[in-house]
């Protein structure tokens, strides 16, 4: 049916019984095209997978990083859209991002979704310790604190479509590297990359348990 795109990062998943020539893409490259392109779109517009790497920098300026006061301004329409356009009954979509106490809260997965998040939980900071880490003025780690978010940490979020009364809610905590590795992305290093791959496609391929009729 279609592929959609924001500037993903990329694991490979390999696609098995899928023949697709021209899949109708909508690349996006900052939150205004984003949000029009994607959160707006028309419901008629469903694809099989959505693979999004949107602005996620709370205080970030750039375009590339623009994230807002709690870098959720892009995210958050952009998970409470998905539901509208990922196209069923396999559809899978894959969000990498930052998150919000992920150690304490697990997936932030949109109502309608089994979840998978995959983090390092050697990665979380606290809002004092993500603002310097990017050269931030305090008052970035201050929004976060106003804003109810206590840590932050690099992901990937997975959903697929659930049929079950109550959505699935996986973690997986990549820590299986070195120490001395353990700042570079998860999907930068051999071991934590295998893992993940493997996790993905397992997830995306399960299937939930049926939704039960009532009475």
């Amino acid at each position: 049916r279609g592929v959609a795109a924001t500037r993903p990062q990329t694991i490979h998943v390999p696609l098995r019984g899928v023949a697709a020539t021209r899949p109708r893409t909508r690349p996006a490259t900052h939150p205004v095209e984003i949000l029009a392109k994607f959160g707006r779109a028309r419901p008629a517009h469903r694809f099989d997978v959505i693979v999004a790497n949107p602005p996620f920098v709370a205080g970030g300026a750039a375009r590339f990083a623009a994230g807002g006061a709690d870098g959720r301004r892009v995210l958050t329409p952009l998970l409470r859209g998905l539901l509208a356009h990922v196209a069923a009954p396999d559809g899978v979509a894959a969000v990498a991002s930052e998150f919000g106490d992920v150690d304490v809260d697990g997936a932030p997965a949109p109502p309608g979704f089994d979840a998978l998040l995959v983090f390092d939980p050697r990665q979380v900071e606290t809002p004092d310790a993500y603002a310097a880490g990017r050269g931030a003025a305090p008052k970035v780690a201050d929004r976060l604190r106003r804003a109810g978010v206590s840590s932050v940490a690099s992901g990937l979020l997975v959903l697929r479509l659930t049929r079950a009364d109550v959505p699935r809610r996986d973690v997986l905590r990549v820590d299986c590297d070195a120490d001395d590795l353990s700042e570079l992305s998860f999907l930068e290093r051999p071991a934590a990359r295998a893992l993940v791959e493997d996790t993905v496609v397992r997830f995306s391929r399960r299937r939930s348990e049926p939704r039960r009729e009532p009475g």
